[in-house]
């Protein structure tokens, strides 16, 4: 898989959340100590990727002054990533202001907590940001303290927790008995269908914002699809990633089906027809391999993003809407099969070579002609003026539909 170094990450996080400050550290409390009393030298930073970047500052309005540390004599005991994990998250969880306790390796609290929030969507109010603190006794560090930065107060968390389990029931009522590709697809459609691309980028930036306000950036799609897909029983990951031109960063959701990973973008399977002044779901995000998503998007290091290979519950491959190899028979039978019942057919190619010879046939030289008046002889078509299509070039997906 191809990857952007570790280093980006810090560019990712800035993008996410507009109105960055830098929390610079505090000056050092005088060395010299007797034997019996001392200051302890207190550092601390503010930590929003998985390294710890402390060059990330908080959005306005986020941050209070960190609260006054107390002073430990002892030296931590070491922990191991996972015993940092469960620490972080149970406190987390419980919306402490600060959580005490974490070892001695304060290079890894900003990036287990970063890798709570991809991995824990229901935990909506934490956006892997906080202030990671170290005290020390000369050379030696003897404690670490974390304290998460919350996007909500207690009020409004306690509101959209009763919210979001309002909203989500009848969903989830309505998926839980199906198959695990029913249930994707049941959860990437609701998604499209209620959330409005939109809003501040600090807040509209998770589950609660996309399921109970209808309202977010990319990062509320991914969330969204994420907890819906973990309240159903299904594996599921926040991926982040940048575009590949690295302009611009972006976020969607892995799930795995019936055993296997797959990528689903849902922001981008939210698309506008402008002229048609409607959205229109597209199918090619939908279960997608690592190789069609890094067409547009590739991920951020540091975070154990699966190798999604498997292709069997494929939108198009699962639907027989997938050739291999473009010929116009088999384009028009799958055509006319699909538009019998329906005003909307897509198709993936299985190239970029045999996607440019199917745009070349059909479209260029006008053989979706040929397909329409074969549709015209088995059902009552629209006029011929109503066809649209959507050319899917980095998906190799063609897309027709009556408006």
């Amino acid at each position: 898989m191809r990857k952007i170094a570790v280093a980006l990450l810090a560019a990712l996080i800035a993008a996410l959340f507009a109105g960055c400050v830098t929390i610079s550290p505090q000056p050092a409390s005088p060395t010299e100590f007797e034997l019996t009393s001392y200051e302890p030298f207190i550092s601390e930073k503010f930590g929003g990727g998985s390294q710890g970047d402390d060059s990330i500052g908080a959005p306005e309005g986020w941050i209070d002054e960190p609260s006054s540390p107390s002073v430990n004599t002892e030296p931590s005991a070491p922990k191991s990533e996972e015993e940092l994990y469960e620490l972080l998250l149970e406190g987390i969880s419980e919306r402490r202001e600060s959580i005490t306790g974490l070892g001695n390796d304060s290079e890894l609290v900003s990036p287990v907590a970063f890798r709570i929030w991809y991995e824990h969507p229901e935990l909506f109010w934490f956006q892997g940001r906080g202030f990671t603190r170290e005290e020390t006794v000369g050379d030696e560090l003897v404690s670490i303290t974390y304290e998460p930065q919350y996007i909500y107060t207690a009020d409004e968390i306690a509101d959209y927790q009763a919210q979001l389990e309002s909203v989500c029931a009848p969903v989830i009522a309505d998926l839980e008995n199906k198959s695990d590709y029913e249930k994707v697809k049941g959860v990437f459609d609701y998604v499209v269908d209620t959330i409005d691309y939109g809003g501040d980028v600090s807040r509209d930036c998770n589950a609660a914002a996309g399921l109970v306000d209808h309202t977010g950036v990319c990062s509320a799609y991914a969330a969204s699809v994420q907890y819906l897909c973990q309240r159903l029983g299904l594996e599921s990951q926040n991926i982040t990633g940048m575009d590949v031109d690295d302009t611009f960063s972006h976020a969607w959701a892995a799930v795995k089906v019936e055993g296997d990973w797959y990528y689903v973008d849902a922001t981008s399977g939210d698309m506008m027809m402008g002229d048609l002044d409607r959205t229109v779901t597209m199918y090619d995000y939908l279960l997608m391999t690592t190789e069609q998503m890094e067409r547009e998007y590739v991920v951020l290091d540091g975070q154990n993003a699966p190798e999604c290979t498997a292709t069997t519950y494929n939108y198009h491959v699962y639907n027989d809407l997938y050739l291999e190899t473009y010929s116009y028979n088999e384009f028009a039978t799958r055509f006319v099969r699909e538009l019998k019942d329906s005003d909307d057919f897509t198709i993936r190619f299985g190239s970029r070579a045999e996607y440019d010879r199917a745009i070349a046939d059909l479209i260029d030289g006008k053989r979706l002609v040929d397909a329409y008046n074969s549709l015209s002889a088995q059902r009552q078509v629209p006029e011929l003026s109503a066809l649209r299509f959507i050319r899917g070039e980095e998906q190799y997906t063609l897309r027709v539909l009556f408006n």
